[in-house]
């Protein structure tokens, strides 16, 4: 590996499971500089202290108050990075990062998160969602795609290696790159704990998740109404609706550290999942805490679950499906939770096998 060494990142203005990678992969390498298209200078001081960010031109943009204009803007702002000193560069890519220009001379490794999905598979739901699928917006929006999905390939060819956080990820990236990636399943890192004071009392079922409609929260509130308490942890502009549909024992939290929210996800009795996940970090993090998932035997979830070891799997996302599961007895124990999936996800598997990757 060369002396000199970048990363890039698409963005930073939440904090979430892509951004918890960059953090991982930083404190590797705290003196490389991170490259971002913009940034929440708050978020970033918070979670990465000292750490040597550098934003696009979009920073400071009276576009970034329009989506739309943003989207079509990043390919540029990505392109714009100076990255002409670095031996080495690694960009974390949800959508752009990949796209950066080096020299010839330098190694580009892309540890993807997918392919941007609003351009490929999930090109027409995000149309729908958006209200953008009939009339001139329509017309716009797909031009808008086509152009992005050019812009897409063209610059996939970039990348010297590609590390997909998931097969499905991994999948995507070869039919929509044609190139052949490896699978390195993102840090997990197993968080000290203590019971909380906001844990309920017997057995109850847990999600943490940020609160969208198509992450099908409402499944798990219909499912456990009546049947067993549930625990819901996050934020999300569903929020008023879902709690509409809750029962008494439906117990929302949304401000919690890190502590307590691993104290009431190891206390559950289940962790529930019902949405389709490239790779899905809060499974995993269930998981290594040792807490049994169900969820939808689909995509990463289906990955991280071995349907009757460590949790089970229903067949679509359905309350008459997850309601029976919930009544289920593992006959495993939380220390096989723990020591199978620490050995699939934990932190030092991930910064091991990358820093292999690097020096080969």
């Amino acid at each position: 590996m060369g002396q000199n060494l970048a990363l890039v990142h698409d963005f930073i203005f939440t904090w979430g499971g892509a951004e918890r990678v960059l953090a991982e992969v930083h404190q590797m390498y705290p003196e490389a500089p991170i490259y971002t298209a913009y940034a929440d200078l708050a978020l970033v001081e918070k979670y990465l202290p000292g750490a040597d960010v550098r934003t696009s031109y979009l920073q400071n943009s009276w576009k970034r108050s329009f989506p739309p204009l943003v989207i079509g803007e990043m390919p540029q702002a990505i392109e714009s990075f100076k990255l002409d000193e670095y031996d080495t560069v690694i960009s974390l890519s949800g959508a752009f990062s990949h796209g950066i220009i080096t020299q010839p001379r330098t190694k580009h490794v892309c540890y993807c998160h997918t392919p941007m999905r609003y351009a490929w598979d999930w090109h027409v739901e995000y149309l729908q969602e958006k209200g953008w699928s009939s009339g001139v917006r329509q017309w716009i929006a797909e031009y808008q795609l086509k152009q992005l999905r050019q812009w897409d390939y063209l610059s996939s060819k970039r990348v010297d290696v590609w590390l997909a956080n998931s097969q499905t990820v991994a999948d995507r990236i070869k039919r929509y790159y044609q190139a052949q990636p490896e699978v390195l399943f993102p840090p997990v890192h197993s968080v000290e704990v203590s019971k909380s004071n906001k844990q309920p009392s017997g057995e109850y079922a847990v999600v943490v998740s940020r609160l969208s409609k198509y992450k099908n929260i409402d499944v798990l509130i219909e499912a456990c109404n009546g049947v067993m308490p549930l625990v819901v942890i996050g934020k999300g502009d569903d929020l008023t609706r879902l709690k509409s549909l809750a029962g008494k024992d439906v117990h929302f939290y949304q401000d919690l550290s890190d502590t307590e929210r691993s104290s009431l996800v190891q206390g559950a009795k289940w962790f529930l999942y019902a949405s389709e996940e490239d790779f899905g970090i809060a499974t995993a993090e269930a998981l290594i805490l040792g807490t049994p998932v169900i969820g939808l035997g689909k995509a990463g979830t289906a990955e991280q679950v071995n349907d009757g070891k460590n949790g089970f799997l229903a067949a679509k996302a359905g309350a008459a499906l997850y309601k029976p599961l919930l009544s289920q007895q593992a006959s495993w124990s939380k220390e096989e939770i723990i020591a199978d999936a620490t050995a699939r996800f934990s932190a030092e598997r991930f910064t091991k096998r990358l820093a292999e990757i690097l020096a080969s």
